[in-house]
């Protein structure tokens, strides 16, 4: 497997939305949505989203078996929209698919 190619000085280095804006319903509407990684050669696939508990949620990726993304921060890019900033670990391959996983957890309001 190769790691992939960095262009501009590695990931995250783009304008990128908020994490106030990354909500359990916002990637359940995204789930078959697909995700071009800034800075480098992978596109990737959101494939599912589960409630972890009260206040976190995770989001399951899906991209090329041959390619792993190191954990870290990546700029997420869909169509028009900001870029989104998002901290992927790779799970590992599953059948012909890279699994990736990001976890968002919030402070409970008082």
């Amino acid at each position: 497997m190769r790691s992939p190619d960095r262009k501009t000085g590695g990931p995250g280095r783009v304008r990128c939305r908020l994490v106030q804006d990354l909500t359990l319903n916002g990637f359940r509407n995204r789930v078959g949505s697909r995700f071009e990684v800034a800075d480098t050669d992978v596109e990737v696939e959101c494939v599912g989203v589960r409630e972890t508990g009260p206040h976190s949620f995770s989001v399951l990726f899906h991209g090329p078996v041959d390619v792993v993304l190191p954990q870290a921060t990546y700029s997420f890019r869909a169509d028009l929209e900001p870029d989104l900033a998002i901290f992927v670990v790779p799970l590992g391959p599953s059948d012909d698919v890279m699994v990736y996983e990001a976890v968002f957890a919030r402070m409970p309001q008082r």
